[in-house]
């Protein structure tokens, strides 16, 4: 399993997307989501990244599992198949892109680098 600070998403998609981040913390076993604060929207051809570190607001502990959710607004989420270990200290990012509409839409994992 991959170690990360970062996940991207690109929207290449008909409609406005956001990051959500699902969490199973390492020290209680519990899950929780982490999203960002403030406008935090991804139009069409946009992408934003979320630092884990920073953006979570130290939500997310080191160690923690975290895997992406695109959040489609008014329409159909998806959650990445990929699952990673956050780690503080490392400078990986995960990368994705979603696209199609907002009811039939399909992320893509791009890589880890």
């Amino acid at each position: 399993m991959e170690r990360i600070r970062y996940i991207r998403l690109h929207n290449s998609g008909a409609f406005v997307a956001r990051i959500r981040i699902q969490c199973i913390s390492m020290e209680t076993g519990h899950s929780f989501e982490v999203e960002q604060d403030g406008y935090h929207d991804i139009c069409a051809a946009a992408e934003r990244t979320f630092d884990l570190q920073n953006d979570a607001k130290g939500a997310i502990k080191p160690g923690d599992l975290v895997k992406l959710e695109a959040v489609v607004v008014l329409g159909k989420n998806k959650t990445s198949e990929e699952t990673y270990i956050y780690d503080p200290s490392s400078s990986k990012m995960a990368t994705y892109t979603i696209s199609g509409t907002t009811l039939i839409n399909s992320l893509k994992f791009e890589g880890c680098n």
